[in-house]
């Protein structure tokens, strides 16, 4: 392999750690082999490169490669990282709707521990909050 910058090999280390963390979610993927191909395709890719590689060049060859996340089948993963993943991707096209469920979920913990409230109020704020907050969920999902 080609002799990297100091800042080339921390961004390749962190890309490989971000690989390994989005392969954990499926079985059917074998992460070292995944490792294995990124390492051939990158030193491919930067043969043709100055000694030592720079940031620069690091970051377009790992763009090429796209963001971990893609690799991965939705059927493989949990339910719950499956949300995860489609709450994140949601927010990036809807950060609208993201702000008004995050400050959903804050009003909720402030309202729901204030002693005053009484039983009707809290029903109220629950029912229309949680209306706002499936249209929110449902935006995301979308």
């Amino acid at each position: 392999m080609k002799t990297l910058s100091k800042t080339a090999e921390l961004h390749l280390n962190s890309y490989l750690r971000h690989v390994r963390k989005y392969l954990q979610a499926s079985e059917s993927v074998d992460a070292n082999e995944v490792e294995r191909d990124i390492l051939d395709h990158v030193e491919s890719e930067l043969e043709q490169a100055d000694d030592p590689v720079s940031l620069n060049e690091m970051n377009r060859v790992l763009k090429e490669l796209g963001n971990p996340s893609q690799w991965i089948p939705m059927d493989d993963m949990s339910w719950w990282r499956q949300m995860h993943f489609k709450i994140k991707i949601g927010a990036k096209e809807h950060p609208w709707a993201y702000r008004i469920l995050s400050f959903i979920v804050i009003v909720y913990g402030v309202l729901l521990f204030i002693p005053i409230m009484v039983i009707i109020g809290r029903m109220f704020v629950f029912v229309i909050g949680l209306l706002i907050a499936l249209v929110c969920l449902k935006k995301l999902m979308d």
